[in-house]
């Protein structure tokens, strides 16, 4: 589902090029649009799970909390660092917006770069926020669902447990009244015996 919300944001934004970085489950996850052509140098640099961690403005959105739009990275002083990066892969605008988990800590980045300088509309803001409210309820869902999957196992288990459990006691108790039956046997040919009966 993630890669799909992914292409349909690139199918109406063909121009950008679309990257959602997620970590789930311990694993990190990177989906492209499926025309986004990014060279690899500039992948680990906005690739926050990478040992440096995230460069630029991916960085800025995920320490701010918040949706990050840069018209022109390299008339932006504070992406200085990051200009040969975005000069590398013909950057020049990006929007980029952080995704959350229910208690409010970052999952990852939903991402569109642009070659050209291009201004995020509040359609276009909106739409920013959609895909992460629609990744993040995503990811919780998957998680959920990996959740309950493991529920179900572990009570299967307890129930194939208790069963056998419950099959030894039955067992058990088969056992002991044949011997009960056995001993009352032996008790009435006793008493049946003796001359007292």
């Amino acid at each position: 589902i993630l890669r799909l919300i992914v292409n349909q944001v690139h199918g109406e934004y063909p121009d950008s090029n679309c990257v959602l970085s997620i970590t789930e489950s311990k694993k990190h996850l990177l989906f492209f649009g499926s025309k986004t052509e990014l060279p690899p140098s500039f992948i680990s640099a906005v690739d926050f799970s990478t040992t440096q961690g995230a460069a630029g403005p991916v960085k800025m959105a995920m320490e701010k909390k918040r949706k990050v739009t840069v018209l022109n990275i390299f008339k932006d002083d504070q992406y200085s660092a990051f200009h040969s990066t975005a000069e590398q892969a013909q950057i020049k605008s990006c929007w980029i917006i952080p995704i959350f988990n229910a208690q409010e800590e970052v999952l990852g980045t939903f991402s569109m770069y642009y070659s050209k300088e291009i201004n995020i509309t509040a359609y276009d803001s909106s739409l920013l926020t959609s895909v992460a409210r629609k990744v993040s309820l995503a990811v919780s869902h998957k998680k959920v669902e990996l959740k309950l999957k493991n529920l179900n196992k572990d009570l299967e288990g307890q129930v194939f447990q208790r069963t056998e459990e419950l099959n030894i006691t039955n067992k058990n108790l088969q056992k002991e009244i044949v011997e009960r039956i056995h001993t009352e046997e032996q008790i009435r040919v006793i008493f049946n015996s003796s001359p007292y009966s």
